[in-house]
């Protein structure tokens, strides 16, 4: 049995998605380097803009820890993560202008 796969039709499904824009997508809790990365590399391909969902803290944790090969850069991951913080104060801006709080 041949364990080397041919994924044609992923390929195909990625290179078609490829010439759409990318989609924000949430990324909840990203707990350890597999799945922050495969969000970066879904990234990278151009298919999403990922937003990550979580405690700010242990999401740094593990881009310090894991991500990127960047080990040890604590500046990368402090900043890292603090795009979840941003995005969220961006959204209740927003909600706030809208009136969305005064139905409540």
């Amino acid at each position: 049995m041949n364990e080397t796969r041919q994924h044609k039709k992923y390929d195909q499904l990625i290179e078609s998605c490829r010439a759409l824009p990318p989609i924000a997508t949430a990324v909840a809790h990203p707990c350890d380097a597999s799945s922050l990365s495969a969000a970066i590399d879904a990234m990278r391909l151009g298919l999403i803009t990922p937003i990550l969902v979580g405690n700010t803290q242990f999401i740094g944790n593990v881009v310090y820890r894991n991500v990127l090969g960047l080990s040890y850069n604590l500046p990368f991951a402090a900043a890292y993560a603090t795009v979840p913080l941003f995005v969220m104060g961006v959204y209740l801006i927003l909600a706030r202008r809208t009136g969305a709080f005064e139905a409540l």
